[in-house]
């Protein structure tokens, strides 16, 4: 296991009850930005869209200049209806990661709100 990044199986459908270790882990160590990340991430991926943009807001509180914590930030605000929010985060993605997958990915995103 990489110690710059250990927690790299993400999981698109998370138990409650692994939530809570996840949770319980991220308290112990509130300013890991890799267990901050995996926590956010698996929010995002099992529709826990407030808590996810909790999360991001302060990943990027740490590294505003991570495109993929924009992109992911902005899904869950666009899944959660704030559009304004969305579009704001993905064109910072658009900027950070100019020709990269994000960017792309972004890209595709701001079409929804054409």
């Amino acid at each position: 296991m990489d110690a710059k990044r250990p927690f790299t199986n993400y999981a698109s459908r998370t138990s409650p009850e692994e939530i809570e270790k996840l949770e319980a882990l991220l308290a112990e160590n509130p300013e890991d930005i890799h267990i901050l990340d995996w926590v956010a991430f698996t929010h995002y991926s099992n529709q826990g869209y407030d808590r996810a943009i909790e999360l991001y807001k302060r990943l990027l509180e740490k590294e505003p200049s991570t495109a993929s914590f924009h992109y992911f930030i902005a899904n869950a605000f666009y899944k959660t209806g704030s559009l304004d929010e969305a579009r704001l985060h993905w064109e910072k993605a658009i900027e950070l990661d100019v020709k990269g997958k994000f960017s792309k990915k972004a890209r595709e995103r701001l079409k929804l709100l054409a």
